[in-house]
């Protein structure tokens, strides 16, 4: 038989077997050749004698060469499977490789398809053929064989042996069959193929889907004419050719036409062959989008808690409405349930969550003198987060109550940012952004979750309108108002309304060389108050403070051959009239952190209650020294004093003791980069008046690409000593804060790394966060495992306390990738835990 080509064409076109032999020495001669046409009923294929021109056969490996260079472009050109596409990742291009996690090892890649109606639907494209050798007998049937390669638009498929009947357009592959289609392999050692419905069945299968990133077997693999695949007794791993930590065996998975989700039925996982979970029926995604299912179990361990198991369940309700049911088993208080609840739409998001626990079996831990025992309570959480955004409207809600003061310290995220909150915040808005002004109306509340700390005042409603009208000539005229009402639980205490304005005239205008910005303003605060259980001097105070202010600088720069230096002085002086404030109330007043940037501002109080008076110039210098060849900032320093020409009278009595406010101020902040890997930063404030540090800290940082990081911190902090009422006694407690903390995430070998932090109170000389742990990540799973051990919160805040209990716990979490994560506990431990920290690849 000659070897020959095929090309066919689908519905009205010929089927023609041309014999091309190239030659040296040529001669003519008389020939047989095939010739059919498409009709009605089928192909009519008769043969017919013509001339043509016989070569003498070249040596072998010369017919190749000819071969491989006479190719038509119009021929189909199939790439072969090699390793399942699988490109390790130093065969990849370089930019490739920097977009990738580091601790991946490879990627599967499709092939490039550049071949004639690649890129067109197989319903509308032409079937085109290449074998060596051809077979066709009048009845329609054509066999292929050697190297056969069919392909119809975007489908390709290439065997040893193909079978083609043109009456039912079926075809039957054998040998090394291998299929593609955008984003899909198939591979098997016999398939049947149906043109006309697209139906496609193969035996002992193997199968990859590049985006998904997942491959595995099959003793049958088929899919229907809408392009669902089915995969009989078939395994499923996201892992690497030849590497199989992890597999999904299962009786039958289902790939839905887009690729988008995978159902499975009667499944057992199992990792380093071992079986750890049987499924008997698991619905899952294989790419972005999301699907109903059973996510995997979150696990942990407390002395509080005991074993801590969690099964979410999620339903995707609607493609912008989902659910996540989770059933919680705490073995030292019970079964717990949660529901989480999410809609977005094109102009808002919300989300909510509640959860309940029936009859407390009481904790693993004791009750103490501040925090009672819950046994036979039910415990329960609601919380609502909305952001909405309808043009210039707006709309905020977030709401948070728990049944209990210790509710987030049992069943919160195990993180002490969680675990330390004194309030939760319920707050509503609604709003409007103009070009002028914005207009904004809201209630705020509290909810208290110590039990040493008041309730706060509850703020119903409060409405604000702000309005900013430029007036040419750099000149900005500020209108601000807010009016709040205030209400508390207790009625013994002073409630009311205040309304608070303040009125500014600036002036802005800036040079290449330095700026200057005076401003000439107005603070205005008037109550109505009712005065609950107390005897107020005035139930309608009010107060107008006038006041004014300048802020000037200047830049000055050096250049080197490689750097840039700058040196920035300012000036800023700032006078607030003293209007007597005793009269007022204190609904929502704090006095300033010390810090560099509270000298630089116009009021010394946060809150709406107080005006401070203030005659106060503070003198500053900024140096920069900046990389001229990519503008990277080297280091920054500033350093600012505050002298303050007369002493302040308005102070503010806190719940901790008087508040006293430094004549002389001295703050200094430093920041900069050794390299591109050390990070260092300071900052300090100085009492010149007491002479005493009143806030700094120091951190050194390190970070590489690969992930490897640590960090070394120092914190400060003393206020004016605390004196409260403890058991009919007055008490006075120093306020010293003195910390360490050093984190690290360091590589081990491997995917494997360890984390740790240590949190050390220098203070009262005891540790306020430990914990240690590793993570393994490799391309197809990621775990990890801490043992934490943190002290528990004791709500009597100014006591020494010298007795606070420490808790002991486990966390673990798995993410066996392209099937499912479990909980993000350990996630939020590390992050809030070790400053930079990164998880390798997002859950």
């Amino acid at each position: 038989m000659l070897a020959s080509k095929l090309l066919l064409r689908f519905p009205l076109t010929a089927l023609f077997c041309v014999a091309a032999l190239p030659a040296a020495v040529a001669a003519t001669t008389d020939n047989q050749e095939w010739r059919c046409l498409a009709a009605a009923n089928g192909w009519q294929c008769q043969t017919q004698t013509v001339a043509r021109t016989v070569y003498p056969r070249p040596p072998q490996r010369l017919l190749e060469a000819q071969r491989a260079a006479a190719k038509n472009s119009d021929e189909t050109r199939i790439a072969p499977n090699n390793n399942l596409d699988w490109v390790a990742i130093d065969q990849l291009p370089s930019a490739r490789r920097a977009e990738l996690p580091s601790h991946c090892c490879g990627e599967y890649v499709e092939p490039p398809r550049d071949y004639a109606d690649a890129e067109r639907d197989p319903s509308s494209a032409p079937l085109r053929v290449n074998a060596d050798q051809t077979q066709a007998s009048a009845e329609g049937q054509v066999t292929l064989s050697g190297d056969v390669q069919i392909s119809q638009g975007y489908r390709q498929v290439r065997s040893d042996r193909a079978e083609l009947n043109q009456t039912t357009r079926s075809v039957t592959l054998a040998g090394n069959v291998q299929l593609r289609e955008p984003g899909l392999l198939l591979l098997g050692e016999r398939a049947d193929l149906n043109l006309a419905s697209r139906e496609v069945s193969i035996e002992q299968a193997t199968y990859v889907i590049h985006d998904a990133g997942i491959r595995g077997s099959a003793a049958e693999l088929t899919r229907s004419a809408a392009g669902e695949l089915t995969i009989e007794r078939a395994s499923y791993t996201s892992c690497p050719p030849e590497n199989n930590d992890w597999q999904l065996r299962t009786e039958q998975i289902s790939i839905d036409q887009q690729g988008d989700f995978a159902t499975v039925r009667d499944a057992t996982l199992t990792v380093k062959e071992l079986p750890i979970f049987y499924f008997p029926w698991l619905r899952f995604p294989i790419s972005d989008n999301r699907s109903s299912g059973l996510l995997f179990p979150q696990i942990s361990r407390n002395s509080r808690n005991g074993l801590d198991i969690a099964q979410p369940i999620y339903w995707n309700v609607a493609a912008n409405y989902d659910m996540t049911f989770t059933p919680r088993l705490l073995t030292e208080r019970g079964l717990s349930t949660a529901v989480e609840a999410r809609h977005l739409n094109r102009w808002a998001a919300t989300t909510v969550t509640g959860a309940f626990l029936a009859d407390d079996a009481g904790g693993g831990d004791q009750p103490t003198s501040y925090r009672p025992s819950y046994e036979g309570e039910n415990r329960s959480m609601v919380a609502l987060e909305h952001h909405g955004d309808l043009g210039k409207v707006f709309t905020r809600i977030n709401y948070n109550e728990v049944s209990d003061r210790d509710y987030l310290r049992d069943f919160g995220n195990q993180s002490l940012q969680v675990e330390s909150q004194s309030y939760l915040n319920r707050s509503a808005s609604i709003g409007y952004r103009g070009d002028i002004w914005q207009l904004a109306l809201a209630v705020e509340d509290y909810q208290s979750i110590t039990y040493q700390l008041d309730e706060q005042y509850h703020i119903v409603p409060q409405l604000s309108a702000n309005g900013r009208y430029p007036l040419g000539g750099q000149w900005l005229l500020s209108l601000d108002n807010q009016f709040s009402e205030f209400r508390h639980d207790d009625g013994d205490r002073v409630s009311g309304s205040r309304l608070r304005s303040h009125y500014q005239l600036q002036w802005d205008r800036r040079w290449a060389w330095g700026y200057l910005q005076p401003s000439w303003g107005v603070h205005q605060l008037s109550y109505r108050l009712d005065a609950g259980s107390d005897t107020l001097p005035n139930d309608n105070p009010s107060i107008t403070v006038p006041s004014a202010s300048i802020d000037a600088g200047l830049y000055f720069d050096r250049n080197t051959t490689t750097a840039t230096q700058t040196l920035e002085p300012r000036l800023f002086y700032l006078h607030n009239s003293f209007r007597e404030q005793s009269e007022l109330p204190d609904f929502d007043s704090l006095l300033m952190t010390p810090s560099y940037q509270a000298l630089f501002r116009g009021n010394r109080f946060l809150g709406g209650d107080r005006i401070g008076d203030e005659q106060r110039l503070t003198a500053a210098l900024t140096s920069r020294h900046l990389e001229r060849a990519t503008g990277r900032q080297l280091w920054q320093l500033s350093v600012a004093h505050s002298w303050s020409f007369q002493q302040p009278q308005v102070a503010l009595l806190d719940p901790l003791g008087y508040s006293r406010y430094a004549e002389q101020s001295l703050a200094a902040e430093l920041s900069g980069e050794i390299d591109q890997r050390w990070q260092y930063s300071a900052d300090i404030a100085y009492d010149r008046d007491d002479h005493r540090v009143q806030r700094g800290s120091v951190a050194l940082r390190y970070k590489e690409a690969n992930g490897r990081l640590a960090n070394l911190a120092y914190r400060y902090s003393q206020r004016s000593d605390a004196s409260v009422m403890v058991e009919g006694q007055q008490l006075v407690y120093p306020q010293r804060i003195e910390q360490l903390d050093l984190s690290l995430v360091a590589p081990l070998f491997g995917n494997t790394r360890w984390v740790a932090r240590w949190n050390r109170d220098l203070t009262n000389g005891r540790d306020i966060e430990v914990f240690a742990g590793l993570e393994y990540d490799s391309c197809c799973w990621r775990a990890s495992l801490v043992a934490r051990r943190h002290l528990e919160r004791n709500d009597l805040l100014v006591q020494p306390q010298d007795g606070l209990e420490a808790s002991n716990g486990i966390l673990f979490q798995i993410q066996f990738k392209g099937l499912a994560g479990s909980s993000n506990r350990v996630d939020s431990t590390l992050s809030n835990g070790i400053y930079g920290y990164e998880k390798r690849e997002e859950f």
